[in-house]
């Protein structure tokens, strides 16, 4: 199944073509690097395909699974997060169940017989795992 697809994409800054009938399709087994040249379009496709820009012609098709996000170049104010906390980030539903796993099991821990406190911790945990946290 295709998370995202690219169906001839175009997009030009005044008088510069960026993007010119890209196609491309990305499935859940993939692992994808994106590299070329300064000013080729990298950023603009990033922008693009997180609806931060529109394209000139083309379509994206989006799975309700996929998740997008970047750095962006130029900005500061994520370089005070760890990696795992700036990615993480993008997912605030997850990072709450982690934190509501996190405290239930510290919970447990002093109290192991506390019955509520363990019915609820695998309830979230199976959650967490049907959304794909682990």
């Amino acid at each position: 199944m295709a998370l995202l697809a690219a169906e001839k994409i175009s997009k030009a800054f005044d008088d510069k073509i960026l993007l010119s009938d890209i196609s491309f399709t990305v499935v859940k087994s993939d692992k994808i690097g994106l590299v070329g040249k300064n000013g080729c379009g990298k950023t603009t496709l990033f922008e693009i395909l997180t609806k931060r820009e529109e394209v000139d012609s083309g379509v994206i098709n989006k799975s309700k699974q996929c998740h997008l996000d970047y750095a962006e170049q130029e900005k500061d104010d994520y370089q005070e997060l760890s990696l795992f906390d700036y990615v993480a980030s993008a997912r605030d539903d997850l990072l709450a169940l982690r934190n509501r796993i996190l405290f239930l099991e510290e919970n447990l821990a002093v109290q192991p017989d506390d019955k509520k406190s363990l019915t609820s911790l695998g309830q979230i945990q199976q959650e967490y795992e049907v959304q794909n946290g682990f």
